[in-house]
């Protein structure tokens, strides 16, 4: 009975020390499969933050070149309203220079025309 019970406790400690060898095996297998899939992971991540970063940066490229172009157009806007009004004021100006120059030369003609009827007279006389 002696020598069966030392054949069984030769037989569990082997027993026991292959399910040792085995659990081993096993955590590093599922440590190597676990990093590996963190890896996977990271790369997916890293891919998709470069994705969204060049959508974020395409999508501010077209909004800032959207703003951009209306404020080329707000700015063309407001030249053309500058020049409108510089043109009205320059009409403005232009006919009252001539309603000024005009008014010059009609008293400028009408005393042209008393001096020539004073000389007439004074010549008449």
């Amino acid at each position: 009975e002696h020598v069966k019970a030392m054949e069984a406790i030769k037989t569990t400690e082997g027993t026991m020390s292959e399910l040792k060898s085995n659990h081993e095996s096993a955590l590093v297998l599922a440590n190597e499969e676990a990093q590996n899939k963190i890896k996977l992971l990271e790369e997916a991540h890293e891919k998709a933050m470069a994705a969204a970063t060049s959508d974020s940066e395409s999508a501010l490229k077209t909004v800032l070149e959207e703003a951009h172009q209306k404020k080329l157009e707000d700015l063309a806007g407001e030249h053309k309203e500058a020049i409108a009004v510089a043109l009205a004021g320059a009409e403005m100006e232009s006919a009252a220079s001539l309603a000024m120059q005009s008014e010059k030369h009609e008293n400028a003609l009408i005393e042209a025309a008393a001096e020539k009827a004073a000389l007439t007279e004074k010549h008449e006389n």
